[in-house]
C-alpha cells in the first residue's frame, strides 16, 4: 500500500476518536443544561443537514482547491466547532456551532472517500476502505472511555482535547498528503444509474446505525434488560462492527464487492428480525455481535462498489452522493422509526430497518453470474478513463 493510505487510516482512527469525544460529551453538556428530547433533535439534525451541504460543497470546491485543501479545512472547521461548543450560551448557540462542525464533516468525509477511491487499485479496494472504516471504528470505540474522564477534569478542557485530534490531522495531512486535483464530470443519468445500489446500501447503514444507536438502548430496557446487560449488548454489536470488517472487506476484493454487500443487507434483515422477538441476555448478545459483524461493512462496501464504477473525474460527486445519503439516513432513522413505534408498538422497533434491509438486499443482488465483478462493472461505465488507468498522483488543473 501507498504510505499515504497510512497516513489517511491515521486521520480516520483520529476522527473516529473525536466522535466518540463528542458524542458523550454533548451528551453530558445536555443534561446539565436540562435540554429536552426536542432540543437534541435540533442540534442533531443541524449536524446532519451540514454535512449534506458539505459534502456538495466539496464537489464544487474539489476541481479549483483539490482534495488535500479540502481535508485540511474540514478537519479545520471540525476542531474549531469542538472548542466553541461548551461556549455556546444556548440550544441555538450549540446547534450553530454544531452545524459548523457539520460542515467540516461534510467536507472531510467527502475529500476523505475521494483521497482513498482514488488512492487504491481495484484489486484491494475493498481491503483499503475496509481498513480506514476499521480504523474510524476503533477510534469511535476508544472516544468515550477517555472523555467522561477528562469533561470530570474540565468540560472546555475535554472538548478542546477532540478539537486538538482534528487539528493534528489536518497537519498530517497538508504534511505527508500529495494533493490530487481532480476535473469532475457533471453528474449525469448514467452516473446515477450506476450509483443506485451504493447510494440505497449506504443509506440503509446510515437509518440503521442512527436508529439502532439511538433506540435500541431503550428497547432493551422495556424488554426486562438491565442496564448493564443493555451496555455489554450495545458493545457486542459495536465489537461485531469491528471484528467483521476486514475479513468481509478483504472477501469482497476476492467475490465481487455487490454480491458480499447484497449477502450483508439480507443476513441484516434477517438478524434485526431476530432481535425483535428475543429478550434472553445470552441470545441478544450473540445476535447483536453477529448483526454488527454484518451491518458494519457496509458502509465500507458502498464506498469500495461506487469505485468500481466510476472513473476518477466522477470519483468526488460520487463520494460525496454517499455521504449525503448517508447523512440523510441518519436523520430519518430516528424519525420514522420514532413514529411507527408511536403508532404501532415497541414491538415495530425494527420493522422500517427490515424492510429497508430486504428490499435493497434484493436490488444489490447480482442478476447474472458475474455480474459484479471489478471488470463486468468497469466494462458498464462510461469511456471516460477509470481509476486504474489514470496516474491520480499528477494534478489536472480544472
Amino acid at each position: 500500500m501507498r504510505p499515504q493510505l497510512w497516513v489517511l487510516f491515521i486521520v480516520s482512527f483520529l476522527a473516529g476518536a473525536a466522535m466518540g469525544f463528542f458524542a458523550l460529551l454533548l451528551s453530558e453538556l445536555a443534561r446539565e443544561r436540562s435540554y429536552g428530547d426536542v432540543d437534541l433533535g435540533l442540534v442533531s439534525s443541524a449536524y446532519y443537514l451540514l454535512v449534506v451541504v458539505g459534502s456538495a460543497c466539496a464537489v464544487r470546491l474539489a476541481p479549483w482547491h483539490g482534495v488535500r485543501r479540502l481535508l485540511v479545512v474540514g478537519l479545520t472547521l471540525g476542531a474549531v466547532a469542538a472548542v466553541l461548543s461548551p461556549l455556546a450560551p444556548r440550544v441555538f448557540g450549540l446547534a450553530a456551532v454544531r452545524a459548523l462542525g457539520g460542515l467540516g464533516a461534510g467536507l472531510q468525509i467527502t475529500a476523505a472517500h475521494a483521497a482513498l477511491l482514488a488512492q487504491a487499485s481495484p484489486a484491494n479496494r475493498g481491503k483499503v476502505l475496509g481498513i480506514s472504516a476499521l480504523a474510524f471504528g476503533v477510534g469511535l470505540g476508544a472516544g468515550p472511555f477517555v472523555g467522561p474522564h477528562l469533561y470530570a477534569y474540565s468540560p472546555p478542557f475535554a472538548f478542546t482535547c477532540g478539537g486538538v485530534l482534528l487539528a493534528f490531522g489536518a497537519v498530517l495531512v497538508s504534511i505527508f498528503v500529495e494533493d490530487v486535483k481532480v476535473t469532475p464530470v457533471r453528474a449525469t443519468l448514467d452516473v446515477a444509474r450506476r450509483l443506485v445500489v451504493p447510494i440505497h446500501a449506504v443509506f440503509v447503514y446510515g437509518f440503521a446505525e442512527a436508529a439502532i444507536l439511538s433506540l435500541y438502548p431503550f428497547f432493551l430496557l422495556r424488554q426486562g434488560l438491565s442496564p448493564a446487560q443493555m451496555g455489554y449488548a450495545c458493545s457486542a454489536f459495536v465489537l461485531g462492527s469491528l471484528a467483521g470488517m476486514l475479513p468481509i472487506t478483504a472477501l469482497s476484493d476476492r467475490v465481487g464487492r455487490r454480491r458480499v454487500l447484497a449477502w450483508c443487507l439480507f443476513g441484516g434483515s434477517l438478524l434485526t428480525c431476530a432481535l425483535a422477538r428475543v429478550a434472553d441476555f445470552h441470545a441478544v448478545f450473540g445476535l447483536s455481535l453477529v448483526a454488527g459483524m454484518l451491518v458494519g461493512p457496509i458502509y465500507a462496501l458502498s464506498y469500495a462498489l461506487a469505485g468500481d464504477v466510476l472513473d476518477v473525474r466522477e470519483a468526488p460527486s460520487g463520494a460525496a452522493g454517499l455521504t449525503s445519503a448517508f447523512a440523510i439516513g441518519c436523520i430519518a432513522g430516528p424519525v420514522v422509526t420514532s413514529l411507527v413505534v408511536e403508532r404501532f408498538g415497541h414491538g415495530a422497533l425494527f420493522a422500517p430497518t427490515i424492510v429497508l434491509f430486504a428490499s435493497f438486499a434484493v436490488h444489490a443482488w447480482p442478476l447474472r453470474r458475474g455480474s459484479d465483478s471489478i471488470r463486468a462493472m468497469l466494462e458498464s461505465t462510461s469511456a471516460a478513463p477509470s481509476l486504474q488507468n489514470i496516474d491520480v498522483t499528477k494534478k489536472v488543473e480544472p
